[in-house]
């Protein structure tokens, strides 16, 4: 038999929805199955675009990715294992100068 992966629920909060001052909007990945929260992130935008950078998921669903800075203020691309979204290898790919990527199986 197939093994069951759960399911992954990914919110964030729409623009027209005014936050407290100094409240970050934010991506919430929850794990439905066991209704408990896995990990939030900081909503971010794209210099170039405007628009919030968005997850990526992989061509098999085990993994999802963003575009990201360090704390350095570097380019990195952060790759999260599901369903415990743990950062692979507890580090972010350097990506100098990246402005989008895609996954190839």
């Amino acid at each position: 038999g197939g093994q069951e992966r759960g399911v992954l629920a990914v919110r964030a909060l729409p623009p027209h929805v005014q936050l407290p001052s100094g409240r970050p909007r934010c991506h919430h990945h929850s794990d439905v199955r066991e209704s408990r929260a896995l990990r939030s992130f900081e909503l971010t935008f794209n210099a170039l675009t405007g628009q919030p950078i968005q997850f990526q998921w992989s061509h098999d669903g085990q993994y999802i990715a963003r575009m990201a800075k360090d704390k350095a203020g570097g380019d990195v691309i952060q790759i999260y294992e599901l369903p415990t979204m743990a950062l692979l290898d507890k580090k972010s790919l350097r990506a100098t100068g990246v402005r989008d990527f895609l996954w190839s199986p």
